[in-house]
């Protein structure tokens, strides 16, 4: 870990309440999960979802998704 995060995480251990630190450490979760450096698909699965977004958009019968989304009551 980098000196500089790792002597402010050890700050805000030692100086926050409980709650404040459960506050940063959902920012720094956040953060982290929307700056991801490592690929979430492979090129073969980045080439077939581009294949997949290359067909065109068929939409869906209203009948038929009203008939699925019906609730029996």
């Amino acid at each position: 870990m980098n000196a500089r995060l790792q002597s402010l995480i050890a700050e805000a251990e030692s100086r926050l309440a409980v709650g404040d630190q459960e506050r940063l450490a959902a920012l720094v979760e956040a953060f982290v999960s929307t700056h991801e450096t490592a690929d979430d698909f492979s090129g073969e699965e980045r080439r077939h979802l581009a294949l997949l977004d290359a067909e065109p958009f068929d939409p869906a019968d209203s009948a038929e998704v009203a008939a699925f989304f019906k609730i029996d009551g």
